[in-house]
């Protein structure tokens, strides 16, 4: 019922929970990205390698109609772990599947990592802020969609 409903079909009922949360598809060819997703999306992001703390976690979809915004302040172990923390969620790719049609879409954009500061446990402490909209890979944001970030110094696209 929820695959005719939502365009996807829920295996538990957490599952569908969220379709129901997330309300009828229509012909809307991009699936939602929820906060969930996103929480997903960063944390699969995130090198294994790489000790990673995360101390505070904010992501802002606003209505869904717009570009959201996500911010991480975290402990690593070293610069180059920053270093790489950002480029890994730069590079991530979220795939979406839609019968044999693969689509990877590109959802964290403009990266701006703060000043890293040392902790007293000679750690390097960071804040990483961003963009969150799903687009094909080959796609960027629009000028209207990254305005709001003029001013800010950017680590990566």
């Amino acid at each position: 019922m929820t695959q005719e409903y939502f365009g996807t079909e829920a295996r538990s009922a957490d599952m569908a929970l969220r379709a129901l949360s997330r309300g009828a598809r229509g012909d809307d060819p991009m699936p939602k990205f929820d906060a969930y997703d996103a929480l997903e999306a960063l944390s699969a992001a995130i090198p294994t390698e790489v000790t990673h703390d995360v101390r505070q976690l904010q992501i802002d979809l606003g209505d869904g109609e717009e570009t959201g915004r996500f911010s991480i302040r975290g402990t690593v172990d070293s610069v180059s772990d920053t270093e790489q923390v950002v480029q890994a969620i730069n590079n991530y790719r979220v795939v979406r599947t839609e019968g044999d049609t693969e689509t990877r879409l590109r959802c964290f954009h403009e990266l701006d990592l703060g000043n890293t500061t040392s902790t007293a446990e000679d750690r390097r402490s960071y804040r990483l802020e961003g963009q969150i909209r799903c687009l094909p890979e080959d796609q960027e944001l629009s000028e209207e969609e990254s305005s709001g970030r003029r001013g800010r110094r950017r680590r990566s696209n």
